[in-house]
Order: structure tokens, then sequence, then C-alpha cells
């Protein structure tokens, strides 16, 4: 997440923090899941449906790109293990 990222995410918090005070108070515990429902729904109203899939895809290739590559090194080292005993079997 850059700069810019994060400091519209703080003021998307910081509103949907803001409108939960506005409509009940001050924030108690028993006030939590309202503002934890308000804060979550401004965030989700902020972004675009299509930049939330974006946050999801690249999130995901970074996942996969990595699991990816620590496969074809396990992949790698047991086909030159392969080649070894084949190696040693013709030997």
């Amino acid at each position: 997440m850059n700069d810019k990222e994060y400091d519209r995410l703080l003021r998307i918090i910081g509103g949907g923090l803001r409108d939960t005070i506005a409509a009940h108070g001050p924030i108690t515990n028993e006030l939590i899941g309202s503002a934890t429902k308000r804060v979550l729904h401004a965030v989700l109203g902020s972004f675009a449906e299509e930049e939330l899939k974006q946050i999801t895809v690249r999130r995901l290739r970074e996942k996969y790109e990595a699991e990816n590559a620590r496969l074809v090194k396990r992949n790698q080292r047991l086909h030159d293990a392969m080649r070894k005993l084949v190696k040693r079997r013709d030997a």
C-alpha cells in the first residue's frame, strides 16, 4: 500500500467513525458493532468495485507467484536428483 492509498484509507475510516458518533454519540463497547459496520461500509462504498477486484487480484497474484516460485525450485531439485540417480544406474 503506497502513501496515497494509506492516507485515503485513513480519511475513509475517520469518516465512518464520525458517522457513528453523529448517529449514536460517543463510541462505547455497546456500539462497537455499529461502528465496525459503518467503517466497513465507508471503506467498501469509497472504492469502486473494479478497484476492489484489482486489490484482490494483486494480492492473489503475489501469493501465488511466491508459491509457484517455491514449487519450481522444488521441482528443479527433484529433477536434478532424478538425473543423478539415472546416471548412477547407467554407470
